[in-house]
């Protein structure tokens, strides 16, 4: 197999296997979060694949995010770095927040 034929070759091996994140923008709390990702704990023993994962970068935002969830009666939950082995926060919640930016 030719270098360039293995580069390629490689390249798609690594696209099929990584998945494609995307950001977007909530219009109705003014806060941008990341769809199509699936988080794994450090232990690899849960992990989930949620619709949302907003990352505030103010307090402000965290209080309009709630505020809005609050408001159309829908869960959102707070997650941290992944380091607890039990899994307790990859529950299949649709909503998750991140205080990464923080």
């Amino acid at each position: 197999i030719s270098r360039s034929n293995r580069n390629i070759l490689l390249s798609s091996i690594l696209i099929s296997i990584i998945p494609i994140i995307s950001c977007e923008y909530d219009n109705n709390n003014g806060i941008n979060y990341e769809t199509n990702q699936i988080l794994t704990n450090w232990s690899n023993t849960h992990s989930t694949n949620p619709l949302r994962i907003y990352e505030p970068k103010s307090t402000q935002e965290i209080a309009r995010l709630l505020q809005y969830h609050t408001l159309i009666n829908e869960k959102i939950r707070p997650i941290g770095s992944s380091l607890s082995p039990n899994g307790i926060g990859f529950n299949n919640n649709k909503n998750l927040l991140s205080l990464a930016l923080l």
